[in-house]
């Protein structure tokens, strides 16, 4: 049996595999990388090509990966990234001869992409009963501008906070043009009471729960996760349950929450389905998902573990070192490390070699410059 980690030029990814290594020996463990990269190379053994911008070079390499191991040897999948994951149902489909030798817990494709348009996740939660911001269709702007609620204009599909705006004011609508693939929603709240539930599923059955609240955010407004707290919620915990029950969900998903202080309820905004950002507070508070969804894919029971929530996650470097000097040195207990209560992206379970490299080719991979000067 092999175990396939793809997109190991993630940082999400590292983390993965850094879990993995803890528990499976390198010989087992395959890493995937879209580019080829010396640096990589050297984090990483036994590292393959995958390329992920065309089905045509993903299916080539996968097939390239195959025909280098063992006959009938089993590959356990890991969905890091939606596109590759996208790719990998149709590679399944069109080679059903190679399929059975790849194990994996994932929903079926109709309830991924349902999941991975946030129009169609509104939608679906509101005529199942499922509380989800109210949808405000491009008809009832001029209306809604007379008795103006801040709304949210957010991507249909889309990773993280990418392409979203707020709109806190009606003058804010005049600089707007409306795109089909964008849709106007309710603000919840104030905004920032953002909580994260994190769900292991077996075709509609939980096998796994834990959560975590922000502490702070790079923006402060909707951005990323630069530090949170392991916790206990367990209306989450039942509203993400009968959501991923209705989808008959299997495998990892993550479901964002807003909650109103004013109405006293969460609202799922959307649902990542695939390994979330912060997916190393899965290992570290003892919720093991990753350990957990390959003993799923291999058909073994899955064993229980109490979660620790007097846990903590931060990304350190660089959004929470950015976002101290933003505010000038005015986080108080931030120089606070206690390594036994927090683990750090990209550093807790790796070497200081490897995370070092890691960094290094973080910064100055070919991907990161043009993603940082703007060039596609």
């Amino acid at each position: 049996m092999k175990i396939l980690i793809s997109d190991v030029e993630l940082r999400k990814s590292f983390d993965i595999a850094n879990i993995v290594g803890r528990n499976y020996p390198p010989a087992d463990i395959l890493y995937a990388s879209s580019e080829d990269s010396r640096v990589l190379k050297v984090i990483y053994a036994n590292l393959y090509l995958l390329r992920t911008a065309d089905y045509m070079n993903f299916e080539r390499d996968l097939k390239e990966i195959i025909s280098l191991l063992s006959n009938g040897e089993d590959i356990v999948y890991l969905p890091v990234e939606e596109r590759t994951t996208l790719l990998f149902y149709e590679f399944l489909e069109k080679n059903p001869a190679v399929a059975p030798r790849f194990l994996f817990a994932l929903p079926q494709l109709t309830a991924f992409n349902i999941s991975r348009d946030k129009y169609l996740l509104n939608v679906f939660c509101t005529e199942n009963g499922i509380k989800a911001p109210e949808i405000i269709s491009f008809d009832r702007l001029d209306t809604w501008k007379t008795e103006f609620k801040p709304l949210v204009y957010k991507p249909k599909k889309g990773s993280g906070s990418a392409g979203v705006r707020f709109i806190l004011q009606p003058e804010d609508l005049q600089t707007l043009e409306p795109h089909p693939d964008y849709f106007f929603q309710q603000f919840v709240g104030d905004g920032k009471e953002v909580c994260g539930g994190f769900y292991l599923m077996s075709n509609g059955e939980l096998k796994g729960f834990y959560s975590h609240k922000r502490i702070r955010t790079y923006p402060e407004q909707g951005g990323v996760s630069v530090y949170s707290k392991s916790v206990q919620n367990d209306d989450i915990k039942e509203i993400g349950e009968r959501l991923l029950k209705k989808l008959q969900w299997s495998g990892w998903a993550m479901i964002e929450f807003l909650y109103d202080e004013e109405l006293k309820d969460y609202y799922i905004i959307e649902i990542n389905p695939r390994a979330w950002g912060s997916i190393l507070l899965s290992e570290f508070n003892n919720a093991r998902f990753i350990n957990k969804y390959i003993e799923l894919s291999l058909g073994k029971p899955v064993q229980t573990s109490e979660v620790n929530f007097d846990t903590y996650i931060r990304w350190f470097f660089p959004w929470d070192l950015i976002s101290y000097a933003k505010k000038r040195g005015r986080i108080p207990g931030f120089w606070k490390w206690n390594k036994r209560k927090t683990c750090y992206i990209g550093f807790t379970y790796a070497t200081f070699f490897s995370s070092f490299l890691f960094i290094f080719y973080s910064v100055f991979s070919v991907k990161h410059i043009k993603k940082v000067l703007g060039v596609k």
